[in-house]
């Protein structure tokens, strides 16, 4: 009886499965195994563009790495009160340029983003406005999902000044570009494809992917591909890997033959 419902479940594209407690094991860091492969085959200057800095600090996949390699590279963060703080977390690191605007698909004097009100500068409230994005429902269904009371009286709409990639580029010059990583709340695909790979190509990009749907997954998976990336998922975000050159040495590499060789 079990597998025939299974048979009949599954042409639906369903599965039963039983229910297992869930147990917490230690997780391979992917992003540093693919930055540390990296390193060992480059011989000149790192540079890097993170969109949606945030901080700087506040679960930022980066941050030790900018200040133990000293690496040249631009953080970009729209929201004023956040900008504000990534300066200051990173006033060691003269070498660094920082761009406060949303990147969006046309240059704008304001752009409406809504994130997490704060008049107290509270820190647990400064915490999550790191999931401010564009569409205001979305953000009300994420608040509530944390089971936080008046979450329409915690939603702010703020106005940004916005930058499309290339304007953004042309702004701040890059001779290369290293590592792309993106965290944008549900917009990071459409930031990716702003990007002309045929001009400018990252060796590393990581974004979040945890907002967009199956289809849209897909459709960022294949889009990476087909310009020849590898591609690992790792809870939130995906991570897509050249290697130096711009192509990868060997085509079959993956993630499973770099552990092997690290």
């Amino acid at each position: 009886m079990k597998q025939f419902i299974q048979s009949i479940l599954g042409k639906f594209g369903y599965r039963i499965t039983k229910i297992r407690e869930h147990k917490e094991y230690p997780n391979i860091d992917i992003l540093d195994l693919v930055i540390g492969d990296y390193l060992k085959r480059l011989d000149e200057e790192f540079y890097f563009i993170q969109i949606g800095a945030h901080d700087g600090k506040w679960c930022d996949p980066i941050n030790n790495y900018v200040k133990r390699f000293h690496w040249n590279g631009l953080l970009v963060e729209p929201q004023p009160r956040a900008f504000q703080k990534l300066v200051e977390n990173y006033s060691d690191q003269p070498q660094l340029k920082f761009e406060n605007a949303l990147i969006f698909n046309e240059n704008r004097a304001e752009v409406p983003l809504y994130t997490v009100h704060n008049e107290g500068d509270n820190d647990a409230l400064f915490q999550l406005s790191y999931m401010a994005r564009l569409d205001r429902d979305s953000l009300f269904r994420e608040l509530s999902s944390f089971g936080l009371e008046e979450v329409n009286s915690l939603i702010e709409e703020i106005r940004v000044p916005s930058l499309t990639i290339p304007n953004l580029l042309e702004k701040h010059d890059f001779p290369k570009l290293d590592l792309l990583v993106i965290d944008a709340e549900g917009y990071d695909f459409e930031i990716l494809k702003m990007f002309d790979f045929s001009k400018i190509k990252p060796a590393i990009i990581q974004l979040e992917i945890a907002h967009l749907s199956i289809d849209e997954k897909n459709e960022c998976f294949s889009y990476l591909a087909q310009n020849g990336y590898r591609i690992s998922t790792v809870v939130f975000d995906a991570i897509g890997y050249l290697q130096v050159g711009g192509e990868l040495e060997n085509p079959g590499l993956g993630i499973v033959e770099l552990l092997g060789r690290l």
